[in-house]
């Protein structure tokens, strides 16, 4: 069986960045499921399981502005904050703030 392929989001609150790291399967469900939910809600056209992360990040992006959450956005992790991630996370967890 091969190993899931895993996907790293930077989520934007309030001048607080959390990093995320998980699957896809994960994102789309256990982390965000709810923001793509609202979204969809609001907007039939946003994925509730968008596939790949430059996908997942539009969602969230597009599912934050319907909903008015309008301090909130997220981009694909950058290298320095996936380094970050790796180093600062604890066993089984899938995020971590981060602060430059």
């Amino acid at each position: 069986m091969a190993k899931e392929k895993i996907l790293y989001v930077a989520s934007h609150h309030r001048g607080m960045v959390t990093i995320w790291g998980a699957t896809q399967e994960v994102m789309n469900h256990d982390i965000f499921g709810y923001t793509l939910e609202c979204g969809n809600s609001w907007n039939h056209k946003i994925p509730r399981e968008p596939k790949g992360v430059k996908r997942l990040v539009k969602a969230l992006n597009d599912s934050a502005y319907e909903c008015r959450r309008y301090s909130d956005w997220y981009e694909e992790a950058t290298p320095e904050q996936i380094a970050y991630f790796k180093e600062n996370v604890a066993e089984g967890g899938n995020s971590v703030s981060y602060y430059k």
